[in-house]
């Protein structure tokens, strides 16, 4: 009997000891996601979303031959993560990511955040959509997503992020500037469109109607003379 209490013992131990450690990273959101929501007054939750990018990264980082961390966790472990990760929606298969939730984090915002954070994972809510995915891009069966030119999306995304960034010039500054920057780059580019030449140039048009004096207008007005002279010269459409 002792011989048998032993053994199940070892086994438990050596177990625990095989159990995937956690990366530093995903422990840190864990606590800081506790902290946030624990909070009985506003609290700024900058950290705790720097804290999801980074515990995303961590999970997604490669250790051999494309296999991510998030692979090396066992399906027990795995579903026990997803739990845990509230605001970070983890996918493995065929599709990995660990993206990061607006979805999950503006009801806690609403709950413990700040007007600026508030403002902020609406936006960020809304920039992701539904199916957290850009909602100016459109996923296609092939890599390249195509993008949304024609629909006014990327000219009303611009305005709100721009609006954020003069309203709260203090608050998500990395991101928020990154994503202005990325809309420009969108019209600027004026490639894979996912509907025809006139699409890619009614927003820039729109843009520029709205936007005279965006950072890189003059780029913008490039792209749109080089659409019209030779339309083919760049990838007009990816698929």
């Amino acid at each position: 009997m002792l011989k048998k209490i032993l053994t199940l013992s070892l086994l438990i131990v050596t177990g625990l000891a095989q159990a995937q450690t956690l990366p530093e990273p995903v422990t840190a959101y864990i606590n800081e996601l506790d902290r946030v929501e624990k909070s009985i007054s506003p609290v700024s939750m900058e950290p705790l979303f720097t804290a999801a990018d980074d515990a995303g990264t961590a999970l997604m980082k490669i250790v051999s031959d494309a296999v991510v961390v998030m692979d090396s966790f066992s399906d027990a472990e795995y579903k026990a993560l997803q739990t845990k990760l509230r605001g970070i929606q983890l996918n493995r298969g065929e599709e990995v990511y660990a993206q990061i939730d607006g979805r999950v984090l503006l009801p806690i915002a609403e709950a413990h955040g700040r007007p600026e954070d508030i403002a902020f994972f609406k936006l960020y809510r809304e920039l992701w959509g539904e199916k957290l995915f850009p909602i100016y891009l459109k996923p296609l069966a092939q890599p390249t997503p195509c993008v949304r030119f024609g629909e006014g999306i990327i000219p009303e995304l611009y305005e709100n992020w721009l609006g954020y960034a003069r309203k709260y010039p203090k608050a998500y500054t990395e991101l928020v500037q990154q994503t202005i920057r990325d809309l420009e780059e969108t019209e600027v580019e004026g490639v894979c469109a996912c509907d025809d030449l006139n699409s890619v140039l009614s927003d820039q048009r729109t843009f520029l109607k709205r936007y005279p004096d965006a950072p890189r207008a003059s780029l913008i007005k490039a792209r749109m003379q080089q659409l019209k002279t030779d339309p083919y010269k760049r990838p007009l459409r990816c698929h």
